[in-house]
């Protein structure tokens, strides 16, 4: 009886297996071929290729401040973070007063012999120079049509902040 049924079965999805094949094939083309791309569709990927050379323009100098910029990578994951949990990514001031926390207590432990002027000052040049060149990548992209990423956005917040954050460092330990 149970070997009927499974006959049964195998027969009738046999007979009606070929309604659910699709008629035609689904992608004959691949984008290789820009001839058979969308024109609307191609002017959008050339953009996004364009933008992405400046990306790796960008990358590129940022090898001369490698060790600040590890420093903003690291702080983008906490903006990510505190973004999950209702935070604006964009709070500069929230993130910057954390950062000259950091600061002040490195200063009152003479962890870093030259920390002051001379670290934050040097902190100071990197930070804005990462700034500077975040702030030139967004008006590439903004000049091509393109969005930003998300990562390259928390970047920027972790590296907007971190300026403000010395910025705000130097001026608190100029005032004792």
């Amino acid at each position: 009886m149970i070997f009927f049924c499974i006959l049964i079965a195998v027969v009738l999805i046999y007979l009606i297996s070929p309604f659910f094949k699709p008629s035609k094939p689904m992608l004959k083309t691949t984008y290789r071929d820009r001839s058979q791309i969308d024109p609307i569709f191609l002017q959008d990927w050339e953009k996004q290729a364009r933008f992405e050379k400046h990306t790796a323009k960008f990358l590129a100098n940022m090898s001369s401040v490698e060790d600040f910029y590890n420093v903003v990578l690291a702080r983008s994951k906490w903006h990510k973070m505190e973004a999950s949990m209702g935070r604006k990514a964009d709070d500069y001031d929230f993130f910057a007063r954390q950062h000259t926390g950091e600061y002040l207590i490195k200063y009152k432990s003479n962890e870093e012999p030259d920390f002051y002027p001379d670290g934050l000052v040097l902190r100071l040049k990197k930070f804005k120079y990462i700034v500077s060149q975040f702030e030139n990548l967004t008006k590439e992209a903004q000049k091509l049509g393109v969005n930003i990423p998300e990562p390259i956005f928390y970047d920027y917040c972790a590296a907007r902040s971190s300026l403000k954050g010395v910025e705000l460092a130097i001026e608190l330990i100029e005032k004792r």
